[in-house]
């Protein structure tokens, strides 16, 4: 049996909250909270407000916290306080904030683990060059935190009133939505997010920024083509991508008629501009700030710029996407 005394420190706004009106949770964080809390770990969430006005935010949201809440002048002040505790052994802190991560990271305590996560999305991409310079792990969504963190994540039960935009967020960190199972040690299964975000009209549009976030090529170059396909209206002509492998799924798609390869063309070329649009939004730094275990695969979106080059040839739409990239990866510390 565990018998470590672990706190885990969170920030509210835009970490467990929605920056905007903080009026609705960040998708899946509550969650989040509540399989650290299973696993033994103390839990307090921070805010610079008052505890009344953060606590009706926190209804508004439909959020019970498994936890404290705290009003905090000083972050640092308040790790060091936690840290200072009698028997703590190790001590967790989470935020979306560049600038107070980097004010904790330099605390020097081995017992503190410091992780960025994109939250709200508000301080991209400088979250990501902050945390790539000061060596400090982010988290692409909920489930990719609870991935790193080893923990459970349940979803919610019932109906689920996530926007498209909320449902994409959530293929962030997942290696490969449409091979199904479960993200590792999470129990989180990895084709909920892509269930959900279909039901949503023109999904596709949601997804495209969120792709260059998978982890594998694999899962890169499947999704692509089933949004695509959906994308392109190929209904019943489309290939069922969800059981095939990459190779094969190109092999499908060099043998259509040369009119749907050709309509099908534009979508491409659209849904790969998104993609780096979406790289660039979080920050190309955030594919050096990633856990051992949780690594993305360097190449993966240029295998799918192959995959295309094997259909389509040397067309300016994907020479343009292969530079696009590397402009966007050039402001990077290390490649």
């Amino acid at each position: 049996m565990n018998t470590r005394r672990r706190v885990a420190c969170f920030d509210l706004e835009g970490t467990l909250l929605e920056h905007e009106g903080l009026r609705r949770p960040v998708p899946l964080m509550p969650a989040l909270l509540e399989g650290l809390a299973s696993k033994g770990w103390a839990l307090e969430v921070w805010t610079r407000t008052t505890v009344s006005y953060a606590r009706q935010r926190l209804e508004e949201a439909g959020v019970e916290l498994p936890g404290q809440l705290q009003q905090v002048e000083s972050k640092r002040e308040a790790l060091q306080q936690v840290l200072a505790t009698e028997g703590v052994d190790d001590v967790l802190y989470v935020d979306d904030n560049p600038r107070t991560l980097e004010d904790i990271a330099q605390s020097g305590d081995q017992r503190l683990r410091v992780i960025g996560v994109v939250g709200s999305g508000k301080y991209c991409p400088d979250l990501s060059i902050r945390c790539a310079q000061f060596s400090l792990q982010v988290a692409l969504s909920a489930p990719d935190l609870a991935a790193i963190l080893g923990v459970p994540l349940a979803v919610p039960e019932g109906e689920v009133g996530f926007t498209a935009q909320q449902w994409a967020s959530l293929l962030r960190g997942l290696d490969d939505p449409l091979a199904g199972g479960a993200l590792a040690e999470t129990g989180f299964a990895q084709d909920w997010p892509l269930r959900g975000l279909r039901a949503a009209g023109q999904w596709w549009s949601a997804a495209w920024p969120q792709i260059g976030w998978l982890t594998t090529a694999e899962g890169v170059w499947k999704l692509l083509v089933e949004s695509v396909q959906d994308a392109a209206e190929l209904g019943e002509e489309a290939l069922e991508v969800s059981g095939r492998e990459g190779g094969d799924i190109t092999g499908w798609l060099r043998h259509l008629p040369g009119a749907q390869k050709v309509h099908l063309e534009s979508f491409f070329a659209g849904a790969l501009e998104s993609l780096i649009q979406g790289i660039a939004l979080i920050g190309a730094e955030a594919e050096l700030c990633r856990h051992q275990g949780r690594a993305l695969q360097r190449d993966r979106v240029e295998t799918a710029f192959d995959h295309l080059e094997t259909l389509y040839g040397k067309k300016a739409w994907l020479t343009n996407a292969r530079g696009q990239l590397q402009e966007t990866r050039a402001r990077t510390l290390s490649f």
